[in-house]
């Protein structure tokens, strides 16, 4: 995860804000993440990127971080995969363990946006 963690700095991703599952590997994953950035970035764990994760979670923890631009979220499977697919009009997403994905919400409070990017966690390590 170091490596993947350093390929996302690398990646020069501005980002606001970590939120993190509670559950432990989802948090240890976001904290690597999260000190990684250059700054490091600030870690939140909030109990609804837990399994059952899906657009409404997400419109919510956006809703109460409008000020920050950037959010990266740190959860599990199936969960991420099935979200991305019903936030971007219902597409097939593959969200392998450590892959990051890009979502552009068309709205900040809206839950329907464009998938920019996916890269799997091989690519991040490289």
């Amino acid at each position: 995860m170091a490596r993947e963690a350093a390929g996302i700095r690398a990646l020069g991703l501005s980002l606001d804000l970590v939120i993190s599952s509670p559950l432990v590997r989802a948090h240890q994953t976001a904290e690597i993440v999260a000190k990684a950035q250059d700054p490091p970035v600030r870690l939140v764990q909030d109990g609804r990127v837990g399994p059952g994760f899906g657009p409404q979670q997400l419109t919510a923890i956006i809703g109460e971080h409008r000020r920050a631009a950037a959010l990266m979220f740190v959860g599990h499977e199936p969960d991420f995969s099935e979200t991305i697919g019903l936030v971007t009009g219902g597409g097939r997403v593959t969200m392998k363990k450590g892959a990051l994905a890009c979502v552009e919400l068309d709205d900040p409070g809206s839950a329907h946006g464009t998938l920019v990017w996916l890269i799997p966690a091989r690519v991040l390590e490289r």
